[in-house]
């Protein structure tokens, strides 16, 4: 998208919208030295020199239009390549405040600068050479990190962690693509020549590399993107009062009468740092009533959507619609709840904890199980893994090239299918750096970036 703007010198504010203690604009192209020229001014009421300027250097002075001044300011040059985009790069550090801002961003266009598109100054650090696509892509990440374990995982993304370990799976592929198209060469031992450099366990080395990246996505992506976890039950199990007590407030309308909730209804809560969305559902039950059948079937559909689901029972146990609904998901994405502990004495065997969500007994208890059930317990803070949708599907695909060219050797097929997924599976990698990634992709990807970054 970027490609065609590359010539022009582009500018944007770099910090949120508002009123601060400082604001920050960014200039990044050829021209970004002489539209500096043109507005700032020492504090001696002199231009700026800008062939004496040095990099990297803090200027005090003043931004003045037609002898108007408009900010008191700093001014920080950083030349190319060695700045963020690879340009000539100006930044202004001006009072924070809108409409100053705003002024200073429209006189620095009239200047000769364009208004920069979303990510276009991280494309251009991509286009140029400083950073990897993966490394661009963890810019974002580390902007809308929401937790100690998101944060620590896009910084190392950023120092390049994850770039690091995919390229050197892609150079231990060229090197097995090499041997492999050279045993080609030599038929009457192919096999025993592909045995002799330990390419079969080379490449289990690799799958199993993969496999632990790609299973780390689930993980990555509840610490970045956050959980959702639906409550399901029967009408009248207690739903809305454990919603209110994990919420610790009362979220939602609770009565006697069953089949309160006729829809339902979500709510935001932090978990241990773990953003989660409760979703409480409409009790599940058959039912020929219009509007609390549509919320029923509506509830179900929450419910084996969430990445978990807590079903509440009481008394009267695991039963009916509800029974059926939990046996539908898979093992790791439910745990039954047991409520009103104060009318039993005893857990149910199948029930994973027992709980009174009216008198507020064992909730703690119950947050505790929730974010186990919802992480990986073997994770630590600290550990790299994946929370990119794009990152995984490449990583699976590659994956499932290498598992193919095991088949290949376990079968001994001709050794030229080897070296085909072999190739297969570099482009992949290369795909996840940026290496092989359209332009269309790439749009994709800065447009769901800020302006200014």
């Amino acid at each position: 998208m970027f490609k065609n703007r590359l010539s022009k010198t582009v500018a944007a504010i770099a910090t949120p919208i508002g009123e601060g203690g400082i604001s920050v604009i960014r200039i990044s192209g050829d021209e970004s030295l002489q539209i500096l020229k043109k507005i700032f001014f020492l504090k001696s009421g002199k231009n700026i020199d800008i062939e004496k300027i040095k990099p990297r250097y803090c200027y005090f002075g003043l931004i003045k239009r037609d002898n108007v001044i408009l900010d008191e300011n700093l001014a920080i040059y950083f030349k190319a390549p060695n700045s963020f985009t690879g340009e000539d790069v100006v930044e202004l550090h001006l009072h924070g405040g809108l409409v100053s801002t705003e002024t200073i961003l429209k006189y620095v266009i009239e200047m000769g600068a364009i208004l920069a598109e979303k990510g276009e100054f991280t494309e251009r650090a991509f286009l140029y050479g400083k950073l990897d696509l993966v490394q661009a892509e963890s810019v974002l990440e580390l902007i809308k990190a929401r937790n100690a374990p998101a944060h620590l995982n896009a910084a190392m993304q950023l120092r390049g962690k994850l770039s690091d370990r995919l390229i050197e799976i892609k150079e231990e592929l060229f090197k097995i693509v090499t041997v492999t198209e050279a045993s080609i060469d030599f038929p009457d031992e192919d096999y025993d020549f592909l045995e002799g450099y330990r390419i079969p366990q080379q490449l289990t080395d690799i799958k199993n590399s993969l496999t632990k990246l790609s299973n780390s996505y689930y993980d990555g992506k509840i610490f970045s993107k956050g959980a959702t976890v639906a409550i399901a039950g029967a009408p009248n199990a207690g739903k809305s009062s454990l919603m209110n007590r994990l919420l610790k407030t009362d979220r939602a309308l609770v009565t006697e009468i069953a089949g309160t909730t006729r829809d339902y209804i979500e709510a935001d809560l932090y978990l241990k740092g773990i953003p989660v969305t409760i979703i409480d559902t409409a009790g599940i039950r058959v039912s020929d009533e219009l509007i609390e059948k549509a919320g029923i079937e509506l509830s179900i559909k929450k419910a084996t959507e969430a990445d978990f689901t807590l079903f509440l029972v009481d008394e009267r146990g695991l039963f009916g619609e509800t029974e059926e609904i939990y046996k539908q998901l898979s093992d790791n994405k439910k745990a039954i709840i047991q409520n009103k502990m104060d009318k039993m004495g005893d857990r149910f065997e199948y029930s994973e904890i027992l709980i009174s969500a009216k008198f507020e007994q064992n909730i703690d208890e119950l947050r505790d199980l929730l974010f186990k059930k919802l992480t990986n317990q073997s994770f630590q803070s600290g550990d790299l893994f994946i929370a990119n949708e794009r990152h995984k599907y490449h990583i699976d695909s590659a994956l499932k090239s290498i598992i193919e060219a095991l088949n290949v050797i376990d079968l001994k097929l001709p050794i030229e299918f080897i070296a085909r997924e072999l190739r297969d599976s570099i482009n992949e990698i290369g795909a996840i750096l940026g290496e092989t990634t359209t332009e269309d992709i790439l749009g994709n990807i800065f447009s769901s970036f800020c302006i200014g970054k």
